[in-house]
Protein backbone atom coordinates (compact mmCIF):
# COMPACT_ATOMS: atom_id res chain seq x y z
CA UNK A 1 0.00 0.00 0.00
CA UNK A 2 1.87 3.35 -1.03
CA UNK A 3 0.98 5.95 1.44
CA UNK A 4 1.89 8.82 -0.79
CA UNK A 5 -1.29 7.24 -3.33
CA UNK A 6 -3.42 6.56 -0.04
CA UNK A 7 -2.83 10.76 0.91
CA UNK A 8 -3.43 12.16 -2.34
CA UNK A 9 -6.54 10.30 -3.28
CA UNK A 10 -7.58 11.63 0.40
CA UNK A 11 -7.40 14.60 -0.39
CA UNK A 12 -8.53 14.33 -3.84
CA UNK A 13 -12.04 12.95 -2.51
CA UNK A 14 -12.24 15.28 0.39
CA UNK A 15 -11.71 18.20 -1.86
CA UNK A 16 -13.94 17.03 -4.68
CA UNK A 17 -17.51 16.08 -4.19
CA UNK A 18 -17.83 16.74 -0.08
CA UNK A 19 -15.73 20.08 -0.29
CA UNK A 20 -18.72 20.61 -2.88
CA UNK A 21 -21.47 19.88 -0.90
CA UNK A 22 -19.78 21.40 2.62
CA UNK A 23 -19.98 24.36 0.24
CA UNK A 24 -23.67 23.54 -0.53
CA UNK A 25 -24.00 23.78 3.37
CA UNK A 26 -21.92 26.96 3.54
CA UNK A 27 -18.79 26.03 4.12
CA UNK A 28 -15.33 26.63 2.94
CA UNK A 29 -11.85 25.21 2.89
CA UNK A 30 -10.06 26.38 5.57
CA UNK A 31 -7.18 24.19 5.72
CA UNK A 32 -5.54 21.21 3.96
CA UNK A 33 -2.68 18.70 5.00
CA UNK A 34 -1.90 15.04 3.45
CA UNK A 35 -4.57 13.46 6.74
CA UNK A 36 -7.17 16.32 7.24
CA UNK A 37 -9.28 18.90 5.00
CA UNK A 38 -11.03 21.38 7.14
CA UNK A 39 -14.08 23.20 6.19
CA UNK A 40 -15.67 25.95 8.05
CA UNK A 41 -18.46 28.73 8.63
CA UNK A 42 -18.46 31.67 10.82
CA UNK A 43 -19.07 29.76 14.22
CA UNK A 44 -18.35 25.86 12.62
CA UNK A 45 -15.74 23.73 11.49
CA UNK A 46 -16.17 20.33 10.00
CA UNK A 47 -13.03 18.14 9.16
CA UNK A 48 -12.71 15.10 7.19
CA UNK A 49 -9.37 13.07 8.80
CA UNK A 50 -7.12 10.29 7.62
CA UNK A 51 -5.80 7.89 9.89
CA UNK A 52 -3.07 5.06 9.49
CA UNK A 53 -4.01 1.64 11.50
CA UNK A 54 -2.31 -1.17 11.55
CA UNK A 55 -2.91 -2.35 8.41
CA UNK A 56 -5.56 -0.34 7.23
CA UNK A 57 -6.81 3.55 6.76
CA UNK A 58 -9.43 4.77 8.61
CA UNK A 59 -11.72 7.91 7.39
CA UNK A 60 -13.57 9.78 10.20
CA UNK A 61 -14.66 13.20 10.34
CA UNK A 62 -15.33 15.26 13.38
CA UNK A 63 -17.15 18.69 13.98
CA UNK A 64 -16.62 21.38 16.39
CA UNK A 65 -17.83 24.61 17.64
CA UNK A 66 -16.20 27.83 17.94
CA UNK A 67 -16.03 28.65 21.70
CA UNK A 68 -18.02 26.16 22.91
CA UNK A 69 -17.83 24.07 26.30
CA UNK A 70 -17.79 21.12 24.79
CA UNK A 71 -14.99 19.05 22.58
CA UNK A 72 -15.31 18.18 19.27
CA UNK A 73 -17.59 14.91 18.08
CA UNK A 74 -15.92 12.71 16.08
CA UNK A 75 -18.29 11.09 12.94
CA UNK A 76 -17.98 7.45 14.22
CA UNK A 77 -19.10 8.64 17.73
CA UNK A 78 -21.88 10.28 16.82
CA UNK A 79 -22.84 7.28 14.53
CA UNK A 80 -22.37 4.71 17.94
CA UNK A 81 -24.44 7.24 19.51
CA UNK A 82 -27.53 7.10 16.96
CA UNK A 83 -26.85 3.41 17.01
CA UNK A 84 -25.28 3.45 13.64
CA UNK A 85 -21.51 2.12 13.95
CA UNK A 86 -21.37 0.44 11.14
CA UNK A 87 -21.23 4.03 8.72
CA UNK A 88 -18.12 5.13 10.60
CA UNK A 89 -15.48 5.13 10.60
CA UNK A 90 -14.44 3.86 7.08
CA UNK A 91 -11.64 1.44 6.85
CA UNK A 92 -9.87 1.22 3.73
CA UNK A 93 -6.25 -0.36 2.28
CA UNK A 94 -6.89 0.88 -1.01
CA UNK A 95 -6.62 4.10 -2.32
CA UNK A 96 -9.14 3.71 -4.98
CA UNK A 97 -11.59 2.73 -2.23
CA UNK A 98 -11.21 6.25 -0.57
CA UNK A 99 -13.59 7.97 -2.84
CA UNK A 100 -16.36 5.58 -1.60
CA UNK A 101 -14.61 6.30 2.14
CA UNK A 102 -15.66 10.29 1.58
CA UNK A 103 -19.14 9.06 -0.30
CA UNK A 104 -19.78 7.33 2.95
CA UNK A 105 -18.72 10.60 4.88
CA UNK A 106 -20.75 13.10 2.51
CA UNK A 107 -23.61 10.85 3.06
CA UNK A 108 -23.87 10.63 7.28
CA UNK A 109 -23.15 14.08 7.19
CA UNK A 110 -25.93 14.46 4.70
CA UNK A 111 -28.32 12.30 6.76
CA UNK A 112 -27.14 12.54 9.98
CA UNK A 113 -25.36 16.13 10.44
CA UNK A 114 -27.24 18.32 7.85
CA UNK A 115 -29.38 19.93 9.83
CA UNK A 116 -27.16 20.76 13.00
CA UNK A 117 -24.69 22.06 10.76
CA UNK A 118 -27.63 24.33 8.82
CA UNK A 119 -28.95 25.24 12.29
CA UNK A 120 -28.08 27.85 15.10
CA UNK A 121 -24.86 27.40 17.02
CA UNK A 122 -27.42 26.38 19.88
CA UNK A 123 -28.93 23.34 18.17
CA UNK A 124 -25.13 22.23 17.42
CA UNK A 125 -24.12 22.92 21.00
CA UNK A 126 -26.53 20.62 22.42
CA UNK A 127 -25.21 17.77 20.28
CA UNK A 128 -21.64 18.22 21.36
CA UNK A 129 -23.23 17.85 24.81
CA UNK A 130 -24.81 14.90 24.26
CA UNK A 131 -21.82 13.47 22.13
CA UNK A 132 -19.57 14.56 25.15
CA UNK A 133 -22.34 12.83 27.40
CA UNK A 134 -22.01 9.71 25.36
CA UNK A 135 -18.03 9.45 25.81
CA UNK A 136 -18.50 9.79 29.35
CA UNK A 137 -20.85 6.60 29.23
CA UNK A 138 -19.11 4.75 26.62
CA UNK A 139 -15.97 5.49 28.57
CA UNK A 140 -17.23 4.60 32.23
CA UNK A 141 -18.52 1.23 30.39
CA UNK A 142 -15.29 0.18 28.74
CA UNK A 143 -13.73 0.73 32.15
CA UNK A 144 -16.18 -0.72 34.22
CA UNK A 145 -16.18 -3.68 32.50
CA UNK A 146 -13.14 -5.84 33.81
CA UNK A 147 -14.98 -5.32 37.53
CA UNK A 148 -18.16 -6.14 35.73
CA UNK A 149 -16.26 -9.85 34.60
CA UNK A 150 -15.05 -10.41 37.96
CA UNK A 151 -18.10 -9.67 40.10
CA UNK A 152 -19.92 -12.14 37.47
CA UNK A 153 -17.42 -14.74 38.01
CA UNK A 154 -17.41 -14.59 41.58
CA UNK A 155 -21.15 -14.47 41.92
CA UNK A 156 -20.98 -17.65 39.58
CA UNK A 157 -18.87 -18.81 42.18
CA UNK A 158 -20.68 -18.00 45.73
CA UNK A 159 -17.18 -15.55 46.79
CA UNK A 160 -19.07 -13.45 48.86
CA UNK A 161 -16.41 -11.35 49.96
CA UNK A 162 -15.12 -10.95 46.33
CA UNK A 163 -18.56 -9.75 45.00
CA UNK A 164 -18.38 -7.41 47.62
CA UNK A 165 -14.45 -6.15 46.69
CA UNK A 166 -15.53 -5.38 43.24
CA UNK A 167 -18.96 -3.99 43.37
CA UNK A 168 -17.84 -1.69 45.94
CA UNK A 169 -15.23 -0.86 43.99
CA UNK A 170 -17.78 0.39 41.41
CA UNK A 171 -20.43 1.72 43.66
CA UNK A 172 -21.96 4.63 41.93
CA UNK A 173 -22.40 2.58 38.95
CA UNK A 174 -24.19 0.11 40.02
CA UNK A 175 -27.24 -1.37 37.79
CA UNK A 176 -30.62 -2.87 40.33
CA UNK A 177 -29.59 -6.37 39.99
CA UNK A 178 -25.48 -5.64 40.89
CA UNK A 179 -27.16 -3.29 43.83
CA UNK A 180 -28.88 -6.19 44.54
CA UNK A 181 -26.10 -8.64 44.39
CA UNK A 182 -24.00 -6.64 46.66
CA UNK A 183 -26.44 -6.63 49.36
CA UNK A 184 -26.82 -10.03 49.10
CA UNK A 185 -22.90 -10.84 49.39
CA UNK A 186 -22.87 -8.34 52.19
CA UNK A 187 -25.65 -9.98 54.37
CA UNK A 188 -24.27 -13.30 53.40
CA UNK A 189 -21.09 -12.72 54.96
CA UNK A 190 -22.63 -10.89 58.23
CA UNK A 191 -24.15 -13.85 58.99
CA UNK A 192 -21.33 -16.01 58.33
CA UNK A 193 -18.90 -13.75 61.47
Amino acid sequence: MDSIKIMKSFTDAATGAFAQYMKELGFGICSQTNDSVAFESTTKKVSLLLSKECYSYEVDGEIRLENCLYEAARFSEIARMLNKPLIMPYFTRDAEKLADAIETATNFVRSELEVVLSGSDEEMGKLLHLAEKFRRTETLHYSLSPLRKQAEEAWNRKDFSEIVEAYTQMDSALNDIERKRLKYAKSKLDSSR
